[in-house]
């Protein structure tokens, strides 16, 4: 008994501190929010002072990836010198899409695996000065193409990408508001420095590409992989945030656990090659933390009231710093705070749990390892 009351006193003044502290974080949050702008500043469309050749991959591999339509997308560029390299494999194939090659259009045949197999098949036939990568369900937003280019066109960065945000009609759902508030950092109107490189709308130098090793084909996180080896080789990765370019985000809790998983999964197989171990470790710490964090909540039938207080001050550290992140991402408008977001902070606190547990399941699985 008197163990079990040093507990929960343990737990409770716990809880109190870890209270006062994300109080004090958001405080000091809050105040750095205030002086970022929330709403892109109108801009001029950039002057390219050249027109190098541009080599745009894409790859159709998804039922709902229609090659026909990529073409479509890729002619409403408002850039001359230009070429599509449209990689076509999985449901689809390459002779059923012969007629939509042509003098700017190349179809290269994607034989399976990850993506940098098809995007170094990509490249082999590519004669662009500058590559951009692009997902196939993802839409350039205006002027978005020449926004990510310029910068690389007029020869001031080697290498830059563009804002992702989700289609219109899924800014409401909750999933795809927790996705957004964890890219809730890069501020609007700003233009930054990064160590990230989404592929959902990324440019680089073919001078960098080389300079940086390539493409992989061994690489699971193209994009990370990719952001690594450039750093590495000295180059910077500029942030376009007036570039934005819209994509289909996952906004079913399915969906949602296996993209995170797979992203999580990619730091256990590519970290290491680069002797990033500390991403490693990172990974393995979230996965500990899950796995003990689902066991203690699948056994509060058993433990009950000792359960609880040992759950209580780990759990409401996470949620709290989860819903700090939602409340950023309302303040540089990102989206609007709603009261569901209160229980939503705590629902994505237990798909971190699942997501950093099933990595490391799956990196430890031969056959689930290799797995899209």
């Amino acid at each position: 008994m008197r163990n079990a009351r040093l507990l929960e006193v343990f737990s409770l003044a716990s809880c109190a501190a870890i209270v006062w502290r994300h109080f004090r974080l958001w405080r000091s949050e809050a105040a750095n929010v205030r002086q970022q702008p929330t709403v892109l500043p109108e801009t001029e469309t950039p002057v390219l002072k050249a027109t190098p050749r541009i080599s745009l991959f894409v790859i159709a591999y998804q039922k709902d990836e229609d090659p026909a339509e990529q073409v479509r997308k890729f002619e409403t560029i408002d850039y001359a010198n230009k070429e599509l390299v449209l990689a076509i494999g999985g449901v689809h194939r390459i002779e059923a899409c012969a007629q939509l090659a042509g003098p700017n259009v190349i179809l290269v045949e994607h034989p399976g695996g990850w993506k940098n197999v098809a995007y170094k098949r990509c490249y082999e036939k590519a004669t662009g000065e500058i590559i951009v990568l692009t997902d196939a369900n993802t839409r350039f937003v205006g002027d978005a193409f020449l926004r990510l280019v310029a910068p690389l066109v007029n020869g001031e960065e080697q290498a830059s990408f563009s804002r992702p945000e989700p289609f219109p009609d899924q800014r409401h759902k909750l999933l795809v508001e927790l996705r957004m508030s964890r890219s809730a950092d890069v501020r609007a109107g700003d233009s930054l420095y990064s160590t990230a490189l989404p592929g959902s709308g990324a440019a680089i130098t073919r001078r960098a590409l080389d300079a940086a090793g390539g493409f992989n084909p061994d690489v699971l996180g193209d994009d990370q992989y990719m952001a690594y080896r450039l750093v590495e080789a000295g180059f910077r990765i500029l942030a376009v945030p007036a570039s934005v370019v819209q994509t289909r985000a996952p906004d079913t809790i399915g969906a949602y656990i296996r993209q995170q998983a797979r992203w999580t999964r990619a730091f256990y197989i590519d970290a290491p090659r680069l002797g990033r171990y500390k991403e490693t470790l990172s990974a393995l710490r979230g996965a500990i933390v899950g796995i003990v964090m689902l066991s203690l909540t699948a056994s509060l039938p058993l433990t009950r009231r000792r359960g609880i207080f040992l759950l209580l001050p780990p759990l409401l550290h996470l949620y709290l710093r989860r819903q700090r992140r939602i409340v950023r991402a309302a303040q540089l408008g990102r989206f609007k705070w709603r009261p569901l977001h209160l229980w939503g902070a705590l629902l994505q606190a237990y798909i971190d749990f699942v997501v950093s547990s099933r990595a490391l399941v799956e990196f430890l699985h031969p056959r689930w390892r290799r797995r899209w």
